[in-house]
């Protein structure tokens, strides 16, 4: 459960969703300067950070890029990895020139991370030219830095199929190609929200960052779960996809399916008179393969009563106390064997607590 859930705070985390900030750089942009301007810190030596983004292979300039500069020990804020201070943290925009130029002034010593995006430009005749998202490092130690380089790919493209087995429609579902073969800091993701237009539904994601790469795909609703995830002859649920700028992923292929199986219950005292509400229950896959979608954990109602819908599998039952109560910490059910579910199966448990 833990690693599904860290996959999904760093999917909603990956463009440093740091919260703004009262220092932070408000930038208003020219078109024909690409410096970003905030208030200085009285307090502190500040520097001007200067550079240029450019294509990597072609060493085009990049124009319109979209810049933003934040703390490296910043970047660990909404996980809460790292102790910090409470209240907003710096972070630092800029925009590229026609040139691939960029500045932002003000930045105290520290070391700091760099996400560059796509963007748009003013010129008509030009338009925003897309690659890949790219992190970087930069260390600001006592001095301006100048001629900060920055080189961005086109990255990789996926053309995929999703597959929708069952009767139930499928509203939605968000694909995401994650690149994991870096620290936490410089992880880099491309997602692409799609909305079926039947059984089959063709799509293509593009500027995905080259690496090792990790293949999500979320779903709104617990009334399917992602059944298999494949390409190049790899189970993507399993493994993972090594990739190279320019190079196509043909087949790609995901299928989403509503056979989950229904697990109901009540969780009851031990003398099984008392039903125990404000409980969670959980189910933990106990398989090598991620699991996606369907409903694994709930908290029970008033009656202690429950209703979980987990994919096919074999899982271990865990049930929990409320936040802040003393079942929180309690070994609340000492043994309960894993529990099978084989596609639309239902199964009905009573579980009794201490």
């Amino acid at each position: 459960m833990f690693a599904r859930n860290l996959t999904r705070s760093i999917h909603n985390f990956l463009q440093f969703g740091v919260p703004a900030c009262a220092i932070v750089v408000f930038a208003t942009f020219d078109p024909n300067c690409a410096i970003a301007q905030t208030s200085a810190l009285a307090s502190q030596n500040v520097h001007t950070i200067s550079g240029i983004v450019r294509m990597q292979v072609t060493g085009e300039a990049v124009e319109g890029a979209k810049g933003r500069i934040v703390r490296k020990e910043d970047t660990y804020v909404v996980l809460g990895s790292t102790p910090t201070t409470n209240g907003p943290k710096p972070e630092y925009l800029f925009n590229t020139d026609s040139n691939g130029r960029w500045s932002v002034d003000n930045l105290p010593d520290g070391s700091y991370v760099v996400a560059v995006t796509p963007g748009s430009t003013d010129s008509a005749h030009k338009p925003g030219q897309r690659f890949a998202t790219k992190k970087q490092t930069i260390v600001v130690a006592g001095t301006d830095l100048e001629g900060v380089l920055i080189e961005v790919s086109t990255g990789a493209r996926i053309l995929g199929t999703l597959v929708v087995e069952g009767d139930v429609p499928l509203s939605s579902l968000s694909v995401d190609a994650m690149k994991i073969d870096a620290p936490f800091e410089m992880v880099q993701s491309v997602s692409k929200s799609l909305t079926p237009t039947g059984k089959t539904t063709t799509f293509t994601l593009s500027n995905v960052p080259e690496g090792v790469i990790e293949m999500n795909a979320f779903l709104q609703t617990d009334e399917h779960y992602i059944k298999s995830i494949t390409a190049k002859g790899i189970d993507l649920l399993l493994e993972k996809l090594n990739l190279n700028s320019g190079m196509d992923v043909t087949d790609f292929k995901i299928v989403v399916a509503s056979d989950l199986a229904e697990f109901t219950g009540r969780i009851i005292s031990e003398s099984g008179k008392t039903p125990l509400p404000r409980m969670r229950i959980s189910l933990d896959w106990t398989g090598k393969r991620r699991v996606l979608g369907g409903r694994l954990t709930r908290r029970v109602d008033e009656q202690g009563a429950f209703l979980l819908r987990p994919p096919p599998g074999e899982y271990q039952v865990h049930v929990w106390g409320e936040p802040g109560s003393t079942r929180e910490t309690l070994p609340l059910v000492k043994s309960l064997p894993p529990v099978t579910f084989r596609p639309g199966e239902h199964k009905n448990m009573e579980i009794r607590v201490p």
